[in-house]
């Protein structure tokens, strides 16, 4: 599931909801970002009882690595982050998670869609859901429909939700 937003409190707000509804049911809830993990608990905290669920196995806040920074390439750099946000969780799950923190690059576009491709490909045997965030602010500083569309293509569904201002023209493709 793609999230295209503006705001990056408001989409924080509609990830932590995602994740916070895999948790209603018990499903290993994983969030990975390049952000600092105690901030991410910390908001996270405004809208339930992290701590329990950190406690009980269920709710997992990763601090992923710069895949640009891989020794063998981004493309390595961005498995190695999957690889580690699995590791200690169980299906079903539930991942709000940007692999590839940039995304105004031609080389961070390109292996996005290479990301995408290839779990696309292997999706059905992926006992969870995948919530992708991306800031239209920055897609727009890039300007490629193609790269867009190929998003579009490898996603089931997606949310346009640009600000909270905005709510009411939330869309759900």
């Amino acid at each position: 599931m793609l999230l295209f937003y503006s705001d990056p409190e408001y989409a924080k707000k509609i990830e932590f909801q995602f994740i916070e509804n895999g948790l209603a049911r018990e499903e290993h809830c994983i969030y990975a970002t390049e952000e600092d993990p105690t901030f991410i608990k910390k908001k996270m905290e405004e809208f339930g009882r992290v701590s329990d669920f950190i406690k009980r196995n269920l709710l997992h806040i990763y601090q992923t690595e710069d895949p640009f920074m891989h020794p063998e390439g981004v493309l390595a750099g961005a498995k190695s982050n999957f690889e580690m946000i699995l590791k200690d969780s169980k299906p079903p799950y539930r991942i709000v998670a940007m692999l590839i923190p940039d995304a105004g690059t031609a080389e961070a576009m390109c292996t996005h869609i290479k990301i995408e491709r290839e779990f696309q490909d292997s999706f059905e045997g992926f006992n969870g859901s995948v919530m992708c965030p991306y800031n239209i602010k920055k897609l727009e500083q890039n300007k490629s429909d193609n790269w867009i569309r190929e998003l579009f293509d490898s996603h089931h569904s997606a949310i346009y939700a640009p600000t909270f201002e905005a709510r009411r023209g939330c869309c759900i493709f």
